[in-house]
């Protein structure tokens, strides 16, 4: 027997706010798209493009779209499939793991005055760390 792997990871921002869709043999499963950036250089410029995929959410997974809205940064890890459920041809990503990178609450929305993205995190993750390091006694 052949080995085989179909596996994608990603990071980037969901597009739209989820979607939820019930089939009509009542089915249940939430889309949403999801658009990575990627930076190339062109005639010496930097130029950024854009990717976009459509996530499928199944079974346990739907629970995590609540949480996201568009422009949620998140990272993702899931399968390819073609699409079969739909007149529209394309591949899809079933999505099997996700975490929620610079989530926002509805009162850091509100306000803005709060930025929980993964950049801020690291800042303070290493700003943590340095502080106790001069505590350590060796």
């Amino acid at each position: 027997m052949t080995a085989a792997l179909n596996k994608i990871q990603l990071i980037g921002n969901i597009g739209a706010d989820p979607k939820a869709i019930t089939t009509k043999d009542g089915s249940f499963f939430v889309t949403a798209s999801l658009a990575t950036n990627e930076s190339v250089k062109r005639n010496g410029k930097w130029e950024s493009m854009v990717e976009w995929h459509l996530l499928i959410f199944f079974g346990s997974m739907t629970k995590i779209t609540e949480h996201l809205r568009k422009g949620s940064q998140i990272y993702l890890e899931g399968r390819l499939r073609s699409n079969s459920w739909t007149d529209s041809a394309g591949t899809n990503i079933v999505v099997t793991s996700v975490q929620l990178l610079g989530y926002r609450t509805k009162e850091a929305e509100a306000t803005d005055s709060v930025s929980t993205s993964a950049e801020v995190h690291l800042a303070q993750m290493r700003d943590m760390l340095e502080a106790s390091s001069e505590e350590i006694p060796f």
